[in-house]
């Protein structure tokens, strides 16, 4: 998507935003979203069912989450009355002393997915958006994300039906729904990734979540390219 057309689209008021997500949603009813508990995703998850669809839901369990992330998306299920919810367990605890940030990814979380994708020939659709980086170069006008022959993703069709939309956007809907917002939000983080991830602020989780703080600090112990710069 170019930048003028993605400053067209951005400049639309929310209600005609939802009209393009809709467009991208309605295409693949047997598509599967990507959640993870964070607000980007819990949008896409809510807008699906507003809007008359039952895609199911695909969580990918990193066995590296939050506490408040099970509790919180226990009851987003509940709120939402989904039925079809596929959850994916990670079972990996050791790895490659040697093992980098990207490759640490691709084994508690990217590879789960993209095996359950393929083996079931399913689309999926995640939950990013325009204004979180320079991401407009990388989705087409379709909202495909696009990438190239040696990703990981080549030959899966990954949608964007949240990519027109803001920060802003999201917050009014979540509050105009009135869905709650995870707790570690509240906390001082941005994400809602694991907590072992070198992109975790360690204050915060230092202060609110001591024990995990330590589990921290051996894993960078035991793999230190994986908080490498």
């Amino acid at each position: 998507m170019t930048l003028s057309k993605l400053l067209n689209k951005a400049l639309l008021p929310l209600d005609e935003k939802i009209e393009w997500s809709d467009s991208l949603l309605g295409k693949y009813p047997d598509g599967v979203i990507a959640f993870s508990g964070g607000r980007d995703s819990t949008v896409l998850v809510s807008l699906s069912r507003e809007l008359g669809y039952n895609h199911p839901v695909l969580w990918i369990d990193t066995g590296f989450e939050f506490p408040e992330v099970y509790y919180y998306i226990r009851k987003i299920i509940k709120r939402l009355k989904i039925k079809n919810f596929i959850r994916i367990r990670n079972r990996k605890r050791v790895f490659p002393r040697d093992i980098c940030l990207s490759s640490f990814c691709y084994e508690i979380k990217q590879k789960l997915a993209i095996d359950y994708l393929k083996e079931h020939g399913r689309v999926e659709f995640i939950g990013i958006r325009w204004d979180e980086g320079r991401r407009f170069a990388v989705v087409d006008d379709n909202g495909l994300h696009k990438v190239s022959k040696d990703s990981i993703w080549h030959g899966i069709r990954r949608y964007c039906p949240l990519f027109i939309w803001n920060f802003i956007d999201i917050k009014k809907y979540l509050e105009t729904r009135k869905l709650p917002s995870l707790k570690v939000y509240d906390k001082g983080f941005y994400r809602s990734g694991c907590y072992v991830c070198p992109h975790a602020p360690e204050l915060p989780l230092k202060a609110f979540y001591p024990a995990l703080y330590k589990k921290r600090l051996r894993f960078k112990r035991l793999y230190p390219n994986l908080y490498s710069k």
